[in-house]
């Protein structure tokens, strides 16, 4: 139950067998205002992570909310500032409980490992693009994570034939 006021709130338990206590116990309740969720990317700790254009990317995060989470994306920027989005979590219903949370569906933390295929994006070698871990609440409220950037390495072309490893001796 998410209380929005200032005030208390009441209690009355009955059990499965009927069994209730004579009086309801009664709380005050001091609202804070909600807060967006936060998120950190915590593998790789470095900003500029270098791939190939056929890599795949191990990526750390840990979200956290007061409320509950609804998602989380990765939002990368290309060179048109086009935003690109990809969900990395999947949804709701979908998502393991913790032991503390009322609602089965609403994860107020969520700590993974993904994997993201460089390849959907397209980056020349040479080329780089900033990306950002976007978590979203159950109420609509956004943050981001700092941002990172692929950086694709240059690989030069490999001569052909076998002289050139003789220019190597």
């Amino acid at each position: 139950e998410i209380v929005e006021t200032l005030g208390s709130i009441e209690r009355y338990l009955e059990g499965l067998d009927g069994v209730h206590n004579d009086s309801s116990a009664r709380y005050e309740v001091e609202v804070a205002s909600d807060k967006p969720p936060r998120i950190t990317v915590t593998r790789p700790r470095s900003v500029v992570i270098s791939v190939e254009t056929s890599s795949v990317i191990h990526l750390e995060y840990r979200a956290t909310d007061a409320v509950g989470l609804q998602s989380v994306d990765l939002v990368a920027r290309s060179g048109s500032d086009d935003e690109i989005t990809i969900a990395v979590i999947p949804s709701r219903k979908d998502v393991p409980t913790d032991s503390h949370d009322s609602n089965p569906y609403v994860r107020r933390r969520w700590e993974r490992s993904v994997r993201i295929d460089v390849t959907r994006f397209a980056i020349e070698a040479g080329g780089a693009l900033p990306f950002v871990l976007k978590a979203t609440d159950v109420r609509g409220q956004a943050a981001r994570s700092a941002e990172h950037q692929l950086h694709v390495d240059f690989l030069p072309a490999i001569p052909e034939g076998g002289e050139w490893l003789r220019d190597l001796a």
